[in-house]
């Protein structure tokens, strides 16, 4: 497969995250039930990816696609979704905190992490032991 193959092999899962969310999310407004959306996502998620572990290098590029849509239709499914669980389960003076908490600052935590390692800064609080960088660092 080439690079652009491999790219383009992402656009199935983006069109099913979308297709997914979309549907998922007017169902949800309209019926108020979002616990089956969770579960159902994850499924397909779940499914998705040990259909993908079964890929080699002969398998159809249509097949792959077609893992990679089931993939998609489950993120769809579960992303904001949780956040919606986590608003719905929070006090209104918290939700705030709940939203940030439960996705936002882990990703920039990993982010900044990710820079200072292109950088060659260790993490704060690690000590450089005998003139030595620290492991992974």
């Amino acid at each position: 497969m080439s690079p652009t193959e491999a790219g383009l092999m992402s656009i199935a899962m983006v069109g099913g995250l979308l297709v997914s969310s979309i549907v998922s999310g007017r169902v949800i407004t309209r019926t108020g039930l979002w616990k089956r959306w969770l579960v159902g996502g994850m499924v397909m998620v779940i499914a998705g990816i040990s259909l993908l572990g079964t890929i080699d290098a002969e398998t159809p590029l249509v097949v792959v696609g077609l893992f990679m849509a089931i993939v998609g239709v489950g993120l769809g499914a579960t992303m904001q979704n949780l956040v919606l669980s986590v608003q719905n389960n929070t006090a209104p003076e918290d939700l705030g905190a709940a939203r940030l908490g439960g996705r936002d600052v882990p990703l920039h935590r990993w982010l900044r992490r990710c820079r200072r390692a292109r950088r060659g800064a260790r993490p704060p609080g690690q000590q450089q032991r005998q003139g030595r960088r620290p492991a992974g660092w």
